[in-house]
Order: structure tokens, then C-alpha cells, then sequence
């Protein structure tokens, strides 16, 4: 086939042979297949090939100005596109009746019918093509939004599936090292504090099925090495660096929504191993998949890696977390579910001089508990309600004992306990007045408390209430 010349069928319902048929038919090739392979050869014909014709023109605008880069098409499926000064040539066209089509940018297309092709003779024809608006889609400006695992939002401007980040060469496989790879965002390599777009890490505001997360990482003493939340139970993670609503509340930076799996079908069990942690994970549904449970476990033992590699007289490192979750849908269009966080770290640090002993040994412990009620209601509404509570606490002590230097005293012990109380209620109403008008409605409520366990005991800040109201 000429190198200017493309074959088309609009085949629909016909076999491969009846296709192929109708593709080369014209063109002096046919087909020769196999059970394997299909293989194109030029047809053997005694007769004399019929002598073509030739189309030439030029395309022009409704106001007489040249039409460049006008793709001009014959019935047959050959075509060619307009040069700078709106001419065209189409070759070899064999006699007989042709329909052409001019289409461009910007220009209303035009059929011209019934085009007489004579064999040995040149056809000149003007096409004139009237203007017309291009209409395009909506287009979505956003500051940034980035999605990742399963879930992803249509919003996303970028987008990380669950196979790129378990197969990123990272330690611990965890979502929040994966966020580094993203536009605007910063953190560096023993850390998973995230910085968005030169933000403070307290100022991105990080959140789990709706509520927020006060202390999202594990291994704090070595800066939050490890998010708390197991990879493997996560269904959809966002990342809105920017152009948030008033529901998130005053953070500036950032907002890293995560929301864990909707398990329906029979139950599965999955186990996993990598050089930081066991991970174990159960799922499934019941009452008809009405109903859905997830279970998600993980203890890490950086501690048995710390002390493959000698170091464990000095740093001795654990953590561990688990998450459970229970949906039951009692009536068409509402959903409620409970929810249940619970993480954990310990970490030493021994020190042996001389003439010293230093102990140092936290302890963290991170609790949550909170219970969803999401409901469709009449005509386009919906309320979503969310009541938690939980409580994050810290031990730390330590100790250094004199080995004899003179003047020094015996032993030095310094403690230092702290409880972190909260608890809260979110309501929030979404309206629709018509496709193109949405109203949100909400009210939050919350508590934080500090508090002492003990007369005399360290307190982390005074208590802190506090309201806020959205209108969106």
C-alpha cells in the first residue's frame, strides 16, 4: 500500500476473513492464513490494472483564509492532510463515484457527496469550511490532589497503586514514606513526618475513616520512623496539598485522608514477613454482604535486626499495632460502623561509659475508638455522623548510675508520665439543590484533655475544648 495511503473498515459483526476482505479490497493484495498467522501478499491478476485518477484542491475558510493541517478523507478510507497553504492532493484514486470529508480544528466538518473520478484525469475542488466553537469539558482547577492504593479519587492529579508502593525499595512498606514521591512533598530518610509544600509536619492534618489521628507514628524517639496504620488494611489513601474545606479545620499544609477496606465475599486470611515486621490481616462479609469485619495485625522487630547487626547492648527498639473494623448496613442507604485503633512502642537506650551507666526506656501507647453512621436521606441529602474518643500515653525514664568518679552522686533517676485524653462528635449534612449546586452543613465538637495520673506528674498542656461550626 503507498505510503500516503491508509485502508479502513468499519467492521461490526463480520469475521476476520470478511474484515480483511473488505480492507485490502482495491488496494492489489490479498491474504493468505493458518491457524497462526496471517500474512499479506499482492493478489496475481492478469488483467491490467485500471488506470487511477487524481483529487486536488485546496480548503479554504468561510472568510477565504487557508485552511493548514485540514485532514481530507474519501470514502474509501484513504486520506491526506492539507499543507501550509491549504492545498491537498490525493493520488491513485480509482473511478467512480467517492464521497469526500474535510475535517479541522475549529472548523464545522463538510461532506461533499457524489464526487465523479474519471481514470487518467484530475478532479480540483474547493472546500470552504464555516467556524465552529470547540466545546470541552469541565475543567477542574485544584491546588493538588494525589491518590494511591485501590481507591482513588477522580480528582487525583497523580496517582500510586498498591503494587508500585509494596514493591518501592523502602523499609517497612509503609504509606507514608510512599507519599514522599509526590509533588510538594518533603521528609527525610528516617523519618515519615511529612512536609508539604515547606510546611510543618503538625501542620498537615492526618485522619482514619474520618477522625483524626493524634500520634500517626510509630519508633517517635527516632523522629516517627513508621506510621501506625498497617499498609495491607488501607482501601484509599489522598493527599490535598492545598484548597481544602473548612471541614479539616485550621491546618495549613495539608491534609492525608486514609480509609480503610470494604470487605465483602467469603472470608480470606493473609500473612506477611519482611525485615521489619509480621503483618497479618482477616477480612470478609456476612448477612448476605450486608455486613463486613477487618481485622489487621503488626509487630515489628527492629529489635532482632538491631541485634543481627550487633547493636542490641545498646538500642533496643519494638512496636506493634493493631485494627479492627465491623460495618453492618441495617436499612437501604445506611451504614454504620465501629472502629478500634491500638499501637504501641518501646524503646531503650543503654549507654556504658568509664565511668557511668545511662538507662533510657519510652514507652508509647496510642488508643482510638469511634463509631460511624453514614445515611442516604430524602432527595439528595445525606448526613454523616461520627462520635470517638481514645487516649495517647507516654512513660519515659531514666536512669544514670556513677561507676566511682569522685564528686559525682551514686544514681540519678528521672521519670516523666504523661495521659492525653479526647473525645468528640462531627455531624455533618450535604444537600443537593440541583447538578450543579451542593450545600454542606456541619457541626463538630471536641475535647482534649491532658491530665495528671498522679500528684506531681508532668502535664503535656492545659485542657483545651474546643468547637467548630462549617458552612460550605
Amino acid at each position: 500500500i503507498p505510503a500516503d495511503r491508509v485502508v479502513t473498515c468499519p467492521c461490526e459483526n463480520v469475521t476476520v476473513r470478511q474484515a480483511l476482505e473488505r480492507i485490502l479490497a482495491g488496494t492489489g493484495l490479498t491474504f493468505a492464513g493458518s491457524d497462526r498467522q496471517i500474512r499479506i501478499i499482492p493478489a496475481e491478476s492478469s488483467a491490467p490494472a485500471a488506470l487511477a485518477g487524481i483529487v486536488a484542491g485546496h480548503v479554504t475558510g468561510s472568510g477565504g483564509e487557508r485552511v493548514p493541517g485540514a485532514r481530507i478523507q474519501l470514502g474509501d478510507g484513504t486520506s491526506v492532510f492539507s499543507d501550509a497553504d491549504g492545498t491537498f492532493v490525493l493520488r491513485d484514486v480509482r473511478p467512480g463515484t467517492h464521497r469526500l470529508t474535510v475535517m479541522a480544528m475549529g472548523w464545522a466538518t463538510r461532506v461533499m457527496e457524489s464526487l465523479e473520478v474519471v481514470a487518467g484525469d484530475t478532479l480540483r475542488v474547493t472546500v470552504v469550511l464555516d467556524p465552529e466553537a470547540i466545546s470541552l469539558a469541565d475543567i477542574r482547577v485544584a491546588p493538588g490532589m494525589f491518590s494511591a492504593l485501590e481507591d482513588v479519587s477522580p480528582q487525583a492529579v497523580q496517582v500510586l497503586s498498591r503494587e508500585e508502593i509494596l514493591t518501592m525499595p523502602q523499609v517497612g512498606e509503609d504509606v507514608f514514606r510512599s507519599m514522599k514521591r509526590l509533588p510538594g512533598v518533603a521528609a527525610h530518610d528516617i523519618s515519615t513526618k511529612l512536609n508539604v509544600r515547606g510546611g510543618l509536619d503538625r501542620e498537615v492534618l492526618i485522619r482514619l475513616d474520618g477522625i483524626e489521628l493524634y500520634e500517626p507514628y510509630h519508633m517517635k524517639d527516632w523522629d516517627g520512623a513508621l506510621g501506625i496504620v498497617d499498609l495491607n488494611a488501607l482501601g484509599g489513601v489522598e493527599l490535598s496539598a492545598g484548597g481544602f474545606g473548612v471541614e479539616y479545620g485550621d491546618r495549613m499544609a495539608g491534609v492525608f485522608d486514609m480509609r480503610t477496606r470494604t470487605s465483602v465475599g467469603p472470608p480470606r486470611t493473609t500473612l506477611g514477613m519482611s525485615i521489619t515486621n509480621l503483618t497479618a490481616m482477616s477480612r470478609g462479609g456476612f448477612a448476605g454482604n450486608r455486613g463486613a469485619w477487618l481485622v489487621s495485625a503488626r509487630q515489628g522487630f527492629m529489635g532482632l535486626v538491631i541485634r543481627l547487626i550487633g547493636e542490641d547492648r545498646r538500642l533496643s527498639p519494638q512496636y506493634w499495632d493493631v485494627f479492627g473494623k465491623v460495618s453492618y448496613e441495617p436499612a437501604r442507604g445506611n451504614v454504620v460502623s465501629a472502629h478500634v485503633l491500638h499501637a504501641g512502642d518501646a524503646f531503650g537506650l543503654h549507654a556504658l561509659a568509664e565511668v557511668e551507666r545511662v538507662d533510657v526506656g519510652t514507652d508509647w501507647k496510642s488508643s482510638y475508638g469511634w463509631v460511624t453512621w453514614e445515611s442516604d436521606l430524602h432527595r439528595g441529602a445525606s448526613s454523616d455522623l461520627t462520635v470517638w474518643t481514645g487516649r495517647v500515653t507516654r512513660n519515659r525514664t531514666g536512669l544514670v548510675e556513677d561507676l566511682g568518679r569522685p564528686g559525682m552522686p551514686d544514681l540519678i533517676s528521672v521519670g516523666d508520665d504523661r495521659v492525653f485524653d479526647f473525645a468528640g462528635v462531627r455531624e455533618a449534612l450535604a444537600v443537593e439543590l440541583g447538578e450543579r449546586a451542593l450545600v454542606k452543613l456541619g457541626d463538630e465538637a471536641h475535647e482534649t484533655l491532658p491530665r495528671r495520673d498522679q500528684p506531681g506528674a508532668p502535664v503535656a498542656g492545659e485542657a483545651a475544648p474546643a468547637h467548630r461550626g462549617q458552612v460550605g
